[in-house]
Formats: structure tokens, sequence, C-alpha cells
């Protein structure tokens, strides 16, 4: 229709969250967000919904995994829209004189990292009760379709699937091809032009992730640790990933090496605040947990590098010179 303008395929290759195929949609992230808000409503009242007299519980565990689809269907729709930029096929002269490489408003990138952060990372995201767990079961047959079904745990794997999960969603903010998009756009930008950078994503990350560190309780047992079983996962994970970010051997690329300091610096704050952490009184769960965090912490910055090793120069620097260690 003229007047209209589309992407063509190709367009759908690059980092341009506009140009995604079966997306006709004005605003994706109102989309999504209406779909994550969907999800949650409609998983709230699955028991009853979902299951009538006489089905099998069965029902609950397929409807539970319909709606986990679309939420993070939605999270992977927002994490688009991070880091990218708008493309068209403008031409000189063409009416508007528009510039065929387009910034993302800010303010639209950071509630998309929001809203990733908010329905990935914190444990009321995925709306488990034991009521719901108790009844995610899995109905068995050997007909056509239902071998699967046999080989199941009727358990359903709370830590595997949302573990995978939340380590997909770490890799749609923290991957090196989309943090070096943003700090491609900060040099790209005059200084005066607000941006969402490198520094604010990170720290956005490691902000909800450790933010139990801020807040322990005196109180806790091994039936209700400090930090729960989800969340002590996800730390891990997102430990791991910091780590192998800070020893990248690509680090030697401009937007390499200001990622590897980035992460160092999340490091060490993580440390610090750890060992600031009055863990006397915790949960056997929370110490052992803390306790093997600041062991790879110090380890990965105790490492030894290389500098220069590909060319056969250089000799080794131990970090812990540069960020101290007690």
């Amino acid at each position: 229709e003229p007047q209209l303008a589309y992407s063509t395929d190709e367009d759908a290759f690059d980092a341009d969250p506009s140009s995604r195929r079966f997306d006709w949609g004005k605003n994706p992230l109102d989309y999504a967000d209406s779909q994550i808000r969907l999800a949650k409503q409609l998983r709230a009242t699955i028991l009853d919904r979902m299951v009538k007299e006489g089905q099998s519980w069965a029902r609950a565990r397929s409807g539970y995994e319909m709606l986990l689809n679309r939420q993070f269907g939605s999270v992977s729709t927002a994490a688009d829209w991070i880091g990218g930029t708008l493309h068209n096929h403008a031409r000189k002269g063409d009416p508007g004189d528009r510039d065929p490489i387009e910034e993302i408003d800010p303010a639209m990138q950071r509630r998309a990292l929001a809203m990733v952060l908010e329905n990935s990372m914190r444990d009321e995201a995925w709306g488990l009760d034991s009521e719901l767990l108790h009844k995610m079961t899995v109905e068995k047959n050997w007909d056509a379709g239902g071998m699967d079904s046999v080989f199941t745990n009727p358990s359903y794997p709370i830590h595997q699937r949302i573990g995978g999960m939340q380590a997909s969603a770490l890799s749609m903010l923290l991957n090196p091809s989309k943090l070096g998009g943003v700090y491609d756009g900060e040099l790209r930008n005059d200084v005066a032009i607000d941006v969402l950078t490198v520094a604010e994503i990170v720290q956005a990350v490691t902000d909800e992730i450790w933010s139990e560190l801020n807040n322990l309780p005196s109180d806790s047992s091994n039936r209700e640790p400090a930090i729960s079983s989800l969340r002590r996962n996800l730390q891990t994970e997102h430990l791991s990933r910091l780590i192998e970010l800070s020893l990248e051997e690509d680090g030697g690329s401009p937007a390499g090496r200001a990622i590897q300091s980035l992460v160092r610096m999340q490091l060490v704050e993580i440390l610090a605040e750890i060992k600031d952490a009055d863990t006397g009184d915790l949960d056997a769960y929370t110490r052992a947990h803390l306790v093997d965090a600041e062991m790879k912490i110090d380890k990965a910055l105790n490492a030894q590098f290389t500098i220069g090793g590909d060319s056969g120069g250089g000799g080794a620097i131990d970090f812990s010179m540069l960020f101290g260690n007690n």
C-alpha cells in the first residue's frame, strides 16, 4: 500500500528491532508488556480454567508451559530493543531528510531493560507455588505422540527450567555483541545526547541479581534461606558470565577492553559486598553460596593475564595489584 514503510526480508537479520517477521504491531514493547501481564493473569487461575472435573492435572502443566513460553517470548522481544538502531532506506534528497540510521529512544531502551529484569530475574516472575507444583504432572501413554511422556519425570523440573530461561535472559543482555553495539552508540552520539550506556546495563543487571546482599535477614533457616535456591542459581550464573567476560580472549577490541574493565569492577564490588555482609547467623545454603562466590571472584581477580601473547611479546600482569587484594 502506498505511503506505508515496510522493511525487506534482508532487514530482518540486522539490529533493527522494528524489522521483525510476523510483527505487525505499532509498539512492540506495549504488546510485549500486555502479553506478560496476560500470562500472569491467566497463570493465577490455571488450576480452575485449564482443568475441568474428570480431566488430568497434566493439563495444568501444559497450560503453565504455554504461558511461560508466551511470557519469555515477550521478554525476548523487549531485549531486542536494548542497544539496537532503527534503519531505513532513506536517500539523499528524500522528503524529511532522514538519516538512514536512527537511534532508539533511550527511555524505551531503559523500559525494555526493566521489563527483562523484572520478568526473568525475580522469583515472583514465574508464578510458582506449592499447590501448582504438586499438580503439574505428566499424563503418560504409549499412543502416537505420547512416547516422550513415558520418559518424562512427573515432577516439574523447577530449577532446570527456570535456570535455563534465566541463563538465556542473561545472554540477551550481556553477550559481547549486544554490549559492543551499545558501546558504539555511546560514541556515535554527541555527549549532550542521552544514551543507554554499557556501564548502565552492567550495573542494572548486577543490582537486580545481587539485591539480597544489601538486606540479608538476621533470621534465616535451611527451609527459608536468606537467598532462595532460584536466586542462588541465578547469581552463580551471573558470576560465571562476568568472569567469562573478564577473561574474554577477544578483549583486544576497543569495546572488549571497556567491557572487561567494567565487569572486573563489578566483580570487585560484588566481592566487597559479600565480605561486608553479616553471614554469621545465616542458613547453611546461603553461607555456602556466598563462600563459594567469594572464592570464585578471588580466583578470577588473581588470575595471571599474558599481555601480547599472540605476538610472542609481553609479560604477565596480576590484576590483584590493580583492584586490591586483602
